[in-house]
């Protein structure tokens, strides 16, 4: 959602042969340059079988992993930047260029590795961020009616038959007009991608959508979806944030196998608003708390309330105004391996009148990590003004001999949720004072269930 390795060797993929390699770099320089010029220009649809570089390329010139994704599209009109009049839909598929999945300390043949953010306990390197920026506007108002993560898989040299994956999640942010260009905001920095300072300038951004290991992609209800275009002033522009986290036997791998680089990507299905039945605008909002610890060996019901005063109010004041009420359709409930439940309560006058989606029995990387639409009963019981949030997680450390603290690697938790709604009116300033995305401190640390069990 926010260990050193010895011994590298980036390994070799066959790519083709390509003769002139220096006619290669050329294009790549013009490319890159043109689309560090902006992001509205046609020229920024640049398309990966323009440069099919081999690895001995990249090794050799760390410049061609640019700033901006590679931009794959299907029945896309690219001259004039939307969907093709004759297709019901297009998809636009934005792929980083092939990053390479090591140490940051490590520098192959001109090339440091993305890998920088140790476990807060053993201090290993496993884990590390990377942005890039869409690179694209749309001329016309189109609606987002599929969002899924492409993800690439490495053969696994300790399991044989069996493949990795290195992206533990993969977040879409869309943004006001000119965060591409806003002078002091480098989001190809490390420490900028991954403490989301992109949330908080001005321009900004404001979290969209996102995968969590294992998810499944998702279908927009028909009825409603995301508005990206000209019309929406959040979502003009558009980046993306990698979280790479790499199995914990990853050092294993590179002895025998080698480093590698990894080119997953994000893909988005789009409509035009003006060849489709007019849908309901949806917003979303996220709540995490940064500060969880769990003690070990025991069962430990952790809760944080999301109170309407201090949050809720900022954040839907606009909504609550146009519409008196948002409604929650969709949710995403993301937490780590040592997490076996998770829920929202919705509180009304301080009482619990129901939830705004649960699992019990969750599994960490799976499809529990998918957005899933709500019951119901749930998706049309109206959230008002007023109302707050209780957030759920038990989580289970028994055999842990250690602290589960929160964290971006192995071994260590999140409770946070991410929530769809309608109700949501895309133009109204009003709306997400301080961003769509909050943290919080728990509101009851440490509470166990007298059985040493958990609580239901």
């Amino acid at each position: 959602m926010p260990p050193h390795i010895p011994n590298m060797r980036v390994r070799k993929r066959s790519r083709g042969d390509r003769t002139n390699r220096t006619a290669a770099y050329l294009v790549v320089a013009i490319l890159s340059t043109l689309l560090l010029l902006g992001p509205s220009r046609a020229s920024t649809r640049r398309r990966r079988d323009a440069f099919d570089l081999k690895d001995e390329d990249l090794e050799k010139d760390a410049r061609l992993v640019g700033n901006v994704a590679l931009l794959e599209t299907e029945n896309f009109d690219e001259e004039n930047s939307r969907c093709l009049d004759a297709s019901k839909e297009c998809s636009i598929t934005f792929r980083l260029e092939p990053q390479p999945i090591w140490n940051a300390n490590e520098v192959i043949n001109g090339t440091a590795g993305v890998l920088n953010i140790p476990h807060p306990i053993t201090g290993q390197v496993d884990a590390g961020f990377v942005c890039k920026l869409g690179g694209i506007e749309l001329s016309e108002d189109h609606w987002i009616t599929r969002a899924e993560a492409l993800i690439q898989k490495h053969p696994d040299p300790m399991n044989a038959g069996f493949e990795f994956d290195v992206v533990h999640h993969f977040n879409m942010f869309s943004c006001e007009q000119g965060v591409s260009t806003m002078p002091g905001l480098d989001t190809s920095d490390s420490d900028t991608c991954s403490h989301n300072d992109f949330l908080l300038t001005s321009p900004k951004c404001q979290f969209q959508f996102s995968y969590d290991k294992g998810a499944n992609s998702f279908s927009f209800p028909s009825n409603s979806a995301f508005l990206i275009g000209p019309s929406n002033p959040y979502a003009r522009e558009h980046l993306f944030q990698v979280h790479y986290l790499v199995p914990e036997h990853y050092d294993e791998i590179v002895r025998r196998s080698g480093a590698i680089w990894d080119e997953s990507a994000y893909k988005i299905t789009l409509r035009r608003r003006a060849a489709t039945a007019e849908k309901d605008p949806l917003g979303l909002v996220a709540f995490n708390d940064m500060r969880i610890r769990f003690k070990p060996g025991r069962t430990t019901h952790y809760q944080y309330q999301v109170p309407y005063l201090e949050t809720l109010q900022n954040l839907f004041k606009g909504d609550f105004e146009d519409y008196g009420s948002v409604q929650p359709i969709a949710v995403h409930l993301h937490a780590h391996s040592t997490t076996k439940n998770i829920w929202i309560d919705h509180l009304h006058l301080g009482k619990k009148v129901g939830e705004y989606g649960r699992i019990d029995g969750y599994q960490a990387e799976g499809p529990d990590q998918s957005f899933f639409v709500l019951p119901e009963g749930d998706r049309t019981r109206p959230f008002l003004p007023g109302d707050e949030l209780s957030i759920h997680c038990v989580v289970d450390t028994t055999g842990k001999d250690f602290e589960i603290l929160y964290g971006a690697s192995h071994q260590t938790e999140m409770c946070a949720v991410l929530i769809v709604y309608s109700n949501h009116n895309y133009k109204n300033r009003d709306n997400f004072k301080g961003g769509n995305y909050r943290d919080y401190e728990p509101l009851l640390p440490y509470l166990t269930s007298p059985s040493g069990g958990p609580f239901m």
